[in-house]
């Protein structure tokens, strides 16, 4: 296992985050990366305005959308469990919810999402997952906290900017 220290708004309180060994390096594109249990295989979708992708398996779903109109979570909001946790992660604040939302999805009703507002060239990441449990839920989020943006030199922003 490694370990992951972690910087969080509004104290700034630092956190260290235990990754296990076994989980695998997602890189998505030259824009950001983030590690998975291995258990949690990817599905097959198609878009056709941003970078989107989902891994799934029995007791989790996570899905990631990296674009101009990624979802703020603002929906959540007015749901009776929700809480809202300002966090910073590789250096960018970040909004994390989580919360129960059965009546979406009965199979997946617990919750936990982290949305990065307004990165580079005005683009926003925003990553749900949706658990069986309350337990996997609050393990899987260990994913959000480990999300690491690429720095890419300024020669490299204009190749960035034609894949969008």
């Amino acid at each position: 296992m490694f370990s992951l220290l972690l910087s969080c708004s509004p104290l700034e309180k630092l956190q260290s985050v235990s990754i296990p060994n076994d989980w695998q390096l997602v890189r998505i594109g030259h824009t950001f990366s983030f590690s998975l249990p291995p258990e949690l295989a990817p599905d097959d979708v198609q878009v056709l305005d941003s970078l989107f992708g989902q891994f799934s398996h029995d007791a989790c779903s996570l899905y990631y959308d990296f674009g101009r109109f990624s979802d703020p979570l603002n929906s959540y909001a007015e749901r009776a469990t929700y809480q809202e946790e300002a966090v910073t992660i590789d250096g960018h604040r970040a909004k994390m919810v989580t919360v129960t939302a059965s009546d979406e999805d009965a199979n997946l009703p617990y919750v936990a999402a982290v949305h990065f507002d307004r990165l580079e060239d005005e683009h926003r990441l925003t990553m749900h997952l949706r658990c069986t449990t309350e337990e996997a839920r609050n393990e899987y989020r260990n994913i959000f906290f480990q999300v690491s943006f690429n720095r890419l030199p300024s020669a490299a922003k204009e190749y960035r900017a034609n894949l969008f």
